[in-house]
């Protein structure tokens, strides 16, 4: 049987030398050996002893590195990498991640037996700041739910994914969002008639760093998902969206992400969720919910959004299932 080459797409941007070095390897180690890695550099400030390991990636001929002159986030940098890739199959990877030895090779038994289906992705452990495994698996899907749960929740990890190279072109690429623009790519790749598929063995080492994310950008994060299924409800309703890059900072800005005053009073409030989220008293955690919802707009308008789509998932499962 004529192998097919996998083109593993990844961008390195504020990754250490061994963390790096330990994603490299898990995929040069692959049992499934038919592959090109394309690396991105994105960041113009990378070390020197960063530069000499790229160096030295550059004398294999399964590698190419690619230098941005300028940093253009991840979107666009796996569109670049996108560009200069040569495999019928598109693989995702980070630069801080581990794929098990059985990854690329498992993904590609079911693209290759499972003709219907264009995106394949797995379950996956945790592994901590200093590759620590931590004993816990991500897996809250199966395959028959997860077109139910893809328009309420991306359960698709994307440094898990591989996908046929027609899908990715079709699908028309990564849209520019500094955050969750995988999270885009699978609802258009839904709309598009996908069929997904999720191996229920974890095949990749997720890294989980301690250092805390600001507000600001937890903020964002969750507003830039919102944005997006506002996108997929338009084109479910008029077979398109008003996607521009503008529109998507106006959406931003409408929501009070340039306001230092609302930003600091999220602060307050994430301060709060987090000790509800810490919390073993179900009466204590049922009264700061009750806070968070009464006392911050944010998220008041997030558990009510919440709350409307745990809804609507349930009258769908029950539809897919009749």
């Amino acid at each position: 049987m004529l192998l097919k080459k996998v083109s593993v797409l990844m961008s390195i941007y504020n990754e250490s030398l061994e963390e790096i070095k330990m994603a490299i390897d898990s995929i040069l180690l692959q049992t499934y050996q038919k592959f090109e890695i394309i690396l991105i550099s994105d960041n113009i400030n990378i070390s020197s002893e960063i530069k000499e390991y790229l160096k030295c990636l550059e004398k294999n001929p399964k590698i190419k590195v690619i230098y941005n002159k300028k940093n253009i986030g991840l979107a666009q940098s796996m569109n670049k990498a996108f560009s200069f890739s040569t495999g019928e199959y598109i693989a995702r990877m980070d630069a801080d991640d581990f794929s098990m030895k059985e990854r690329l090779e498992q993904e590609v038994n079911i693209l290759e037996n499972k003709k219907e289906i264009g995106l394949v992705c797995s379950d996956y452990t945790y592994m901590d700041e200093n590759s620590k495994n931590m004993n816990k698996q991500c897996s809250n899907v199966n395959n028959k739910d997860i077109i139910i749960k893809l328009p309420y929740l991306n359960v698709i990890h994307h440094p898990t994914v591989m996908m046929r190279r027609k899908v990715f072109e079709k699908s028309g690429g990564y849209r520019n969002f500094p955050c969750a623009q995988d999270y885009d790519l699978w609802l258009r790749m839904l709309d598009n008639g996908i069929k997904f598929y999720i191996i229920n063995i974890p095949l990749l080492k997720y890294r989980i760093r301690s250092s805390s994310i600001t507000s600001t950008k937890t903020f964002q994060q969750s507003l830039t998902v919102r944005y997006i299924k506002k996108l997929y409800i338009q084109r479910k309703k008029y077979g398109y969206d008003s996607f521009s890059e503008e529109n998507y900072i106006n959406y931003l800005k409408k929501n009070h992400l340039d306001d230092p005053v609302y930003l600091k009073k999220c602060e307050k409030g994430r301060a709060i969720k987090i000790k509800k989220d810490n919390c073993d008293s179900k009466i204590k955690k049922l009264f700061l919910m009750g806070r968070l919802f009464f006392e911050f707009d944010f998220y008041r308008k997030k558990y009510l959004a919440d709350f409307a789509e745990s809804i609507l998932y349930k009258m769908n499962k029950y539809k897919y299932n009749e």
